[in-house]
């Protein structure tokens, strides 16, 4: 993954607990990527109010919110860069148009959960979405699909553990036996064994050529049938320091912004969730 220094970790400040929660962690993030952090707070002006009193209601709650999340991001990291803009709009399109000059974006739990999705399937960037009361700490949790390995949501869980310093634990979740109705397979011939072992080649050849760009990441492989894909992987992902998924998980245009696991994990995960969108600047390796 390319690093650019000079690209900040930007986080949206809603004033919530989850906000400040988010904030501490995009500060977190800043310094172990030696980026800056920056504090975004939008405010929607009331469409009936004259321009000098909705400047004068809104913009100054706004404000306080940044003053709060900057004494919040400055515990312990004296040091951190920390840049802040206030805005007049919504906080969600706000930061899917900054994203693409950002390393990350970071987002809290609250608000309406299609403004989460719109943030994780539009942002250029990768897209963390942090609960509050998060414990820090834990391995690196990648989520690999079944279908096609998400090459920039490796890149970032390999590049995650590296930084941090934890294993790197690629699970995938297989569903066993196909369904019947519309295939092809014979249930008769089906072999569950092979078929096992189909599920393990997976992640073992998906994830090949990112253990040789990341020789010192320690990576544990998991291979677990079970019906639900996205309950068992929120279930595995328990104690993370964070979950990587790809936002669909097929590269393909779809009109659908996530995939079905993607938001069943955003909504059900209780650590940080990385949603990575392929993007051309991402190479495969």
């Amino acid at each position: 993954m390319m690093r650019h220094r000079d690209r900040a970790v930007i986080v949206g400040v809603d004033g919530s607990e989850a906000g400040l929660a988010a904030v501490r962690f995009a500060g977190a993030e800043a310094v172990l990527r030696g980026n800056p952090v920056e504090l975004v707070a939008a405010f929607r002006p009331h469409p009936t109010m004259c321009a000098g009193r909705r400047l004068g209601r809104r913009a100054p709650a706004a404000h306080r919110r940044l003053v709060d999340a900057v004494a919040a991001v400055r515990v312990g990291h004296s040091q951190l860069s920390v840049q802040t803009a206030l805005v007049m709009g919504d906080l969600a399109d706000t930061l899917i148009a900054r994203s693409g000059n950002a390393a990350l974006v970071v987002v809290a739990e609250g608000g309406p959960t299609n403004a989460w999705q719109r943030i994780a399937g539009h942002c250029l960037a990768p897209v963390v979405l942090v609960r509050h009361g998060y414990q820090a700490g834990g391995p690196v949790v990648l989520g690999v699909d079944g279908v096609t390995l998400s090459a920039a949501a490796a890149d970032f869980a390999y590049a995650e553990a590296a930084l941090r310093g934890v294993p790197l634990v690629a699970v995938h979740v297989w569903t066993g036996l196909p369904a019947t109705g519309l295939s092809t397979v014979d249930p008769f011939a089906y072999d569950l064994a092979v078929a096992r072992s189909e599920a393990d080649r997976v992640p073992a050849e998906g994830l090949a050529g990112w253990s040789e760009k990341f020789p010192d990441v320690l990576v544990e492989r998991r291979v677990v049938l079970a019906a639900n894909v996205g309950e068992e992987l929120v279930r595995q992902a328990a104690g993370a320091a964070v979950l990587v998924v790809g936002a669909r998980s097929s590269e393909a245009r779809s009109d659908l912004l996530l995939g079905p696991v993607t938001r069943f994990a955003m909504l059900g995960a209780a650590c940080p969730v990385a949603v990575l969108n392929p993007v051309p600047s991402v190479s495969r390796v």
